[in-house]
């Protein structure tokens, strides 16, 4: 919702299995931002994401969680860095803010 204001192409799902299909069915990943829960319901995020970048390891992926991990997530989850993790309750303008950096 925070993202309606802007000229994004936004699609969302609830089943990971049918975000990977669509992302598989993508012809182009250049501007392609993900936004992952950590926990989901069949996968976590980081089972996701690690399917996500088995497609193409340029996606840009924003893990979003309620839990207070941020520095156990940076030690192991290769190449994450403190911007592409976003604790719930999420500020609408660090959201868009974070957002607009990734995809420039």
């Amino acid at each position: 919702m925070f993202l309606r204001a802007y000229d994004y192409n936004i699609t969302s799902f609830t089943d990971p299995s049918i975000a990977l299909n669509y992302i598989r069915d993508l012809s182009d990943f250049n501007d392609l931002l993900i936004v992952l829960d950590i926990r989901m319901k069949d996968l976590n995020g980081f089972q996701l994401q690690q399917q996500i970048k088995a497609i193409d390891p340029t996606i840009k992926i924003i893990f979003v969680t309620a839990l207070d991990i941020l520095d156990e997530l940076l030690t192991f989850v290769p190449g994450l860095s403190k911007e592409q993790i976003l604790i719930k309750p999420v500020d609408k303008k660090i959201f868009t803010n974070t957002v607009k950096k990734l995809l420039k």
